[in-house]
């Protein structure tokens, strides 16, 4: 057994080190204050990250002055922390430095029917431009005509190369390359071309050279690992029918062309055609030889040269590419994937939204296996909103666990909610949540994972052959081709969910990979020594993979061939492919399935004998013993009531087994038997939650029992209690009339739309989450005053009324015709929202102006109305009055907390005997629940099912139960006018400035509070 003292309190590796986005102007007292506010929250360590609204230049010295303090006030709290590589993302352009010089900015091949002279390109086209999509500039040079004669089917029947002024058979196209166009998000700049070394060189100059000059001496040490974030090719297009004329994108280099004759002795621009148009042969060799070279260039420019230096340089390279889970977003953005990990210490991946995306973690678990690295990174809880609960985030970071992730990067805690920063794809896991103290909770449950599964050999006996070269092979056009892309996406995703979730693990092997990793002598692949490999309806594979399978299958390994064996070797069509070589199955789940039954060593049982796959596991062997950990991969449908699952898991070997509690660091008892060469344990286990096994051989040890607290008899509970808040009420003030100057007052309108409207009016930049960087432009050098005019509405007098902002100095307050003192008395939520005392509302309608200094750097945000009242919205309006004394155990949306984001306290009392207590909590929106008895708070904290405190040896008489509602910031800080009513996770910051039939003026308020009445068993 694992001595428990270790596993108390794990140290800052094992931790989740989250994005610290540096997005304000930057002072020692507040780097000081988060630093210690991100280690109360259980984390080891952060990435300083540049986001949108820095104001202090990227990597000049006042920026690296600050973070070297950040760092010497991070070992103070035994801390890591972590670099990131770019201003934003994604990396390599260095902040627009690099791409200064043009021949570094990302190059496309354009293919078009219109040839320049024929073309307007409109300049509202070019904000695309941000983001890996080709885009049209008309400034580029010809490289080649051609001449393109179809069939009536659409196949390829010939090409040539024409003069630009010839007569054309079929189709004419001009082939032209041409850099993509700069854009605001790259602070005036461009992206930069990945697949040019010279431009990467430069970019490691630019920003990993910088840092290592400055802070060398703590790589590796404090300093452990430097994160590179969604670098990627310009995106691959197709045509949708072979007849279209379209424009059509390539990504491209300058001396591609060069580099593909050297490699695969194929000229690129006497064939071009091919790459789009399919032809009657079948021959794929220019097509295959093209998507290879762009995967080469990609890797040795890109990944294998910033791995080198961080190799020379004693720092642990990590990060991730741009979309990692299809075949077509892989193929779209990226080439081939798993090579590229391979050069990375910490290979990682990208989470966003709410999903589960076994195929991605899978990939890069495979590399860390094969390459025996340290372990792999997931930038986490990416797009998701305020809303997003505990149980959420434990959830995602659970089934990723059980793939392999031991460095959580969660995304993201936001340095300052000032300005834009405030729609950068929140929440912010920070101390403006009201639950960052509760995150601990979660922290400790995944370092105590993440230190036991670091231990021992992954025991895994299957391999399948990656299938993205086959996809190469059929990027033609859609008509002809989507249908067989589409079926090998699916089958990719298939035979990965087929067999993590029947208990069969596996590691994908990447064709580029095979030769390197293989060793004949021993039938290994790396770090690792497979029994079989699967070939999963692939449509091509390499002569040279041909060859290993064979050696492969004469030293005792199974090859196994799921359906139609390959026609294509090395994009060339051929007959007989692979023959002698495998075994072929049908094309169905249960003949894959059956063919690795053999191999299995897990398997999870539902009461009625079938497979649960609602699971996937890690195994791990730690000499004669194993870890076992086991996560659920789908949510509850009803996630109020998950189901309590009877669960069968079944081990290969005879253990001992102990259930480890990660919540509370414990071993307790689990029903467990010996049955021939398994061991099957009898689980209990909730719907989305997770489970840590350890297995044995040694004599059993001394278990604690579980928790049980079997008590029936009810504990009345009030309809109504006292309560009381954790920080004031709040009103939201986001819609005003408006003026400019002395200009008459506009109609009522939000806040971000007077803001809108007002920069085009004064021809001032715009402002939105794509603008460049506030420390890179120089504002116009004018001032306006505009106006606005707030009516609130009162049901009574109130006294001692406090009004929260932004750009306090820049702003005159005007409250019922009477100025307001604008001295500062604290903050809330953030510490760039500041708090004035306002004074007095009457009851009716109070007017409250806000005269403001409108420069082009303004930040024009919604101003919020806090104190002791109530709060009843009414569609676009609201109404404050007295403050509640008593709640209900229901929403607190129309109680009078209808913009209220933080922690709520239920206060009653109950008469209880002596002895246990358990109190269940039916129903809770918001972050989590927590208790305090008899005024002493408890370290126990609702997170997940079963959704129970249970307390023991209560003595006989009257208990003040106090139940805490961790709340979030949704109804205060969220889109509240997205008319999109999806109860959703969505953080996109455009949901801010929806337009149309997707805006609503009413207020999109979501339910908040223990929604149900506790019931107390005693």
């Amino acid at each position: 057994m694992i001595d428990l003292d270790k596993l108390e309190n794990p140290s800052k590796e094992y931790r989740g080190a989250p994005f610290w986005a540096w997005n304000s102007s930057l002072d020692k007292a507040g780097l000081e204050f988060q630093i210690k506010a991100l280690k109360e929250m259980g984390f080891g360590g952060c990435h300083i990250h540049s986001r949108v609204g820095l104001e202090v230049p990227y990597l000049s010295d006042q920026f690296l002055d600050m973070m070297e303090f950040s760092i010497e006030k991070a070992k103070e709290e035994d801390m890591l922390i972590c670099l990131y590589d770019e201003d934003r993302w994604p990396s390599g352009y260095g902040s627009g430095i690099v791409t200064k010089e043009k021949k570094f900015r990302a190059v496309h091949l354009l293919l078009t029917t219109v040839p320049y002279e024929e073309s307007i390109v409109e300049e509202k086209i070019i904000y695309k431009a941000n983001f890996a999509v080709g885009v049209r500039t008309n400034v580029g040079k010809l490289i080649a005509v051609y001449d393109v004669v179809l069939d009536s089917n659409g196949y390829l029947v010939e090409y040539n190369i024409i003069d630009a002024t010839a007569k054309a058979k079929g189709t004419k196209w001009y082939a032209y390359i041409e850099e993509n166009p700069p854009h605001t998000w790259y602070n005036g700049g461009a992206y930069v071309d990945v697949l040019n070394k010279d431009a990467i060189d430069s970019f490691i100059g630019t920003s990993y050279q910088k840092y290592k000059e400055r802070f060398g001496k703590d790589f590796g040490k404090w300093i452990p690992s430097i994160f590179t974030d969604e670098p990627h090719m310009i995106f691959k297009t197709n045509l949708k029918t072979p007849f279209d004329k379209e424009d059509l994108f390539m990504p491209w280099t300058w001396n591609i062309q060069e580099k593909c004759i050297q490699k695969y002795h194929v000229n690129l621009i006497d064939n071009l055609p091919v790459l789009f148009w399919e032809m009657e042969n079948n021959d794929r060799t220019i097509r295959y030889a093209f998507h290879k070279i762009l995967a080469d260039l990609f890797e040795e420019s890109y990944s294998r040269n910033i791995g080198t230096w961080c190799e020379e340089n004693n720092i642990s390279f990590t990060g991730h590419y741009l979309y990692e889970e299809t075949l077509f977003e892989q193929n779209r953005s990226d080439g081939d994937l798993m090579r590229m990990y391979r050069d990375m210490d910490l290979p990682g991946m990208d989470l966003l939204f709410d999903e589960v995306a076994l195929t991605t973690a899978k990939q890069i678990q495979s590399i860390v296996h094969q390459y025996a690295k340290a372990g792999a990174t997931s930038e986490e809880y990416g797009v998701t909103n305020w809303a997003f609960e505990l149980r959420d985030y434990k959830f995602q970071s659970d089934w990723q666990a059980a793939l392999g992730i031991n460095k959580r990067v969660p995304h993201l805690s936001l340095m300052s909610l000032k300005g834009e920063a405030k729609r950068d794809f929140p929440a912010s896991i920070s101390y403006q949540a009201p639950w960052a103290k509760q995150m601990k909770v979660l922290e400790d449950h995944f370092a105590r994972v993440n230190m036991l599964l670091e231990k021992g050999k992954p025991v895994v006996h299957v391999a399948v052959l990656h299938p993205i070269e086959s996809y190469w092979l059929l990027f033609g056009p859609d008509k002809q081709t989507e249908e067989r892309r589409k079926k090998l996406d699916q089958d990719f995703q298939n035979v990965t969910k087929w067999l993590l979730c029947n208990g069969i693990d596996f590691d994908y092997l990447d064709e580029e990979l095979l030769q390197e990793l293989y060793t004949d002598n021993d039938n290994t692949f790396g770090n690792m020594k497979y029994d079989v490999i699967i070939l999963p309806a692939i449509c091509g594979i390499r002569a040279t993979s041909i060859e290993i399978l064979k050696k492969f299958e004469r030293n005792g390994g199974e090859v196994i061939i799921w359906g139609n064996k390959p026609q294509f070797v090395d994009g060339k069509k051929r007959e007989s492919v692979l023959d002698g070589v495998g075994k072929v199955i049908s094309y169905t789940k249960s003949a894959l399935l059956e063919s690795v039954e053999k191999y299995r060593e897990v398997l999870y049982l539902n009461t009625d004998g079938s497979i649960d796959d609602a699971f996937i596991h890690q195994l791990k062997r730690c000499g004669k013993d194993q870890i076992l950990f086991l996560a659920s991969i789908e949510k509850p449908l009803d996630k109020d009531n998950p189901e309590l699952k009877e669960t069968t898991i079944r081990v290969k070997g005879n253990y001992h087994v102990a259930e480890y509690d990660t919540y509370q660091n414990k071993y307790v008892k689990t029903e467990s038997c010996c049955q021939g060469d398994f061991t099957e344990v009898k689980c209990k286990i909730y719907e989305g939650n997770s489970l840590m096994l350890i297995l044995t051989k040694d004599e059993e040890v001394q278990l604690l029992p579980g928790n049980v607290c079997n008590q029936s008899q009810k504990a009345a509970v009030p309809d109504k209690v006292r309560y009381s808040l954790e920080e004031y009420n709040v009103a939201l003030l986001d819609q005003a009339e408006y003026s400019v100057d002395d200009e008459t007052y506009m109609d009522k309108e939000e806040i971000l739309k007077i803001d809108e409207k007002m920069r085009k009016k004064l021809g001032y930049r715009a402002r939105s989450f794509n603008m460049a960087q506030p420390y890179s432009y120089i504002n116009k050098d004018e001032e306006h005053q505009l106006n606005l005019r707030f009516s609130i509405e009162s049901a009574c007098n109130l006294e001692n009324v406090y009004l929260a902002l932004e750009e306090v100095e820049n702003t005159s307050l005007f409250l019922n015709g009477q100025p307001v003192n604008k001295t500062v008395v604290g903050w809330y939520i953030d510490q760039e929202i500041y708090k004035i005392f306002l004074g007095k509302l009457h009851q009716g309608t109070n007017i409250l102006e806000a005269k403001i200094k409108y420069r082009e750097n303004t930040n024009l945000e919604a101003m919020y109305l806090l104190g002791d009242f109530s709060v009843h919205v009414k569609k676009d309006a609201f109404e404050i009055g007295e403050k509640k004394d008593l709640v209900s155990f229901e929403n607190l949306v129309g109680q009078g907390f209808d913009f209220y984001g933080g922690n709520i306290r239920y206060i009653f009392d109950i008469d209880c005997p002596s002895g246990n207590l358990r109190i269940h909590i039916p129903k809770y929106r918001g972050s989590c629940v927590g208790i305090e008895i008899d005024g002493v708070k408890q370290s126990q904290c609702i997170i997940q099912a079963p959704f129970e405190f249970l307390f023991t040896n209560l003595t006989n008489g009257k208990h003040e139960i106090v139940l805490i509602l961790y709340g979030n910031r949704f109804n205060t800080l969220s889109h509240l006018h997205d008319a999109c009513k999806e109860d959703d996770c969505r953080s996109f910051p455009l949901l801010w400035r929806t337009e149309g039939e997707n805006w609503t003026y009413e207020y999109q308020i979501r339910p908040m509070g223990i929604i149900e009445k506790p019931q107390i068993f005693v």
